[in-house]
């Protein structure tokens, strides 16, 4: 594979190292100017050093302004990488549907905590389970995409469109992981269940839902919801070793993957400057909106062997990790992670880091190799703000 150098544009190459580091708290000034961009390169090249990255995109912005804006490799045999490329963004948008049940009970249209037999008496435990339960993953549905029989079926055929009902049979046929509100538990059944809800509460398509008050709101103009394995030009190809071998998976459904109508693509400009306005601070969402999305009142559930805190919790659609907030999805040869430090815990305004990455024959064994590279830029810029 022929290695691309990166392309990048930015609109500060130098940062002053007092503004990198001393004016986050606790942080002494360095006495010479940090080329951030050149960092950034450095630690790219690091980690294609592991031998794990076959493509990265980067793109960092602070205090709301873009400071790099980096691609590196190839997205295609043959074909570099590129910072227009278009990719799955998977759990970016289950932060999107946590943040649409925001906008959507702000308006009286949809109750955080009215049981969800109200729109769908017909689910399972429907007069138990609430719309906040399902987007903070705490309403106890056991995942389909842990099921072995679904996972089978899945690889067996990479090209079905799944629909609901038939991803929900997975997860319904299972025995109920725990009671609603008792414990955390990751699900992507709570996020299609969330889906019809909010569809059969609207009338309106969850796609539609998404466009009219996130897409369009935020100017994300590259984000689109498609059920197929269709991404816009220029694309940037998924590589995967779940078959044994390695191959392209552009072509692969990514119909199982969350609810219909959430499944999209985007770009790295429309992944990190959604999280910036989402959750760098409360000026879309409004204040009440904002402390619902982010809110870390599951501190104490358990969470499997562990237990959830402060630090280290969940929102509505969104992870916590000490000051940070996150998404990370990982699937069909696709990974990306977007990390957001909001405004009012940093001293040089918001910071956003988003990364979209595909891996090597070796990164297909390390896992969402996107997060670690993520991880090292946020805390080049942000030291003083460790991620656990």
């Amino acid at each position: 594979m022929k290695l691309f150098r990166l392309a990048r544009t930015m609109s500060a190459v130098a940062v002053s190292a007092a503004v990198v580091a001393g004016l986050t708290s606790g942080v002494a000034p360095a006495t010479a100017d940090i080329d951030l961009p050149a960092a950034v390169d450095e630690l790219i090249l690091d980690t294609i050093g592991d031998g794990n990255l076959r493509s990265a995109i980067v793109q960092v912005r602070v205090d709301g302004r873009v400071i790099a804006d980096i691609a590196f490799g190839e997205a295609a045999p043959g074909v570099p990488a590129t910072t227009r490329d278009h990719f799955r963004n998977g759990a970016i948008a289950i932060t999107y549907t946590g943040a649409l049940l925001v906008e959507l009970a702000k308006r009286g249209i949809v109750g955080f905590d009215e049981p969800i037999s109200k729109w769908r008496p017909d689910l399972p435990y429907a007069d138990k389970v609430t719309p906040r339960q399902l987007a903070s993953m705490t309403a106890g549905y056991p995942d389909y995409v842990t099921d072995e029989s679904f996972n089978e079926q899945n690889l067996a055929d990479v090209h079905k469109n799944w629909t609901p009902d038939e991803l929900l049979s997975f997860s319904f046929a299972q025995e109920r992981t725990f009671e609603p509100g008792t414990e955390f538990g990751y699900s992507h059944s709570n996020y299609v269940i969330l889906g019809l809800v909010l569809e059969k509460a609207t009338g309106t398509p969850l796609a539609e839902l998404l466009r009219t008050y996130i897409s369009n709101p935020l100017g994300l103009d590259h984000t689109v919801s498609n059920q197929g394995p269709a991404i816009p030009a220029p694309a940037l190809h998924g590589f995967s070793t779940d078959r044994g071998v390695y191959e392209d998976t552009i072509s692969w459904s990514p119909s199982w993957t969350i609810a219909n109508g959430s499944v999209q693509t985007t770009t790295i400009d429309d992944a990190a400057s959604s999280f910036d306005a989402l959750l760098g601070s409360s000026r879309f969402l409004g204040e009440n909106g904002y402390r619902e999305l982010t809110d870390q009142g599951l501190a104490g559930l358990p969470f499997g062997s562990a237990t959830l805190t402060t630090a280290r919790s969940y929102g509505l659609g969104v992870f916590i990790n000490n000051d940070w907030f996150y998404a990370n999805p990982f699937f069909n040869g696709y990974t990306s992670t977007v990390l957001t430090l909001p405004a009012h815990r940093s001293k040089i305004g918001t910071v956003t880091v988003a990364v979209a990455a595909t891996p090597t024959v070796k990164g297909t064994q390390e896992g969402n190799i996107a997060y670690p590279l993520a991880t090292d830029i946020a805390e080049l810029i942000a030291p003083d703000h460790p991620i656990a």
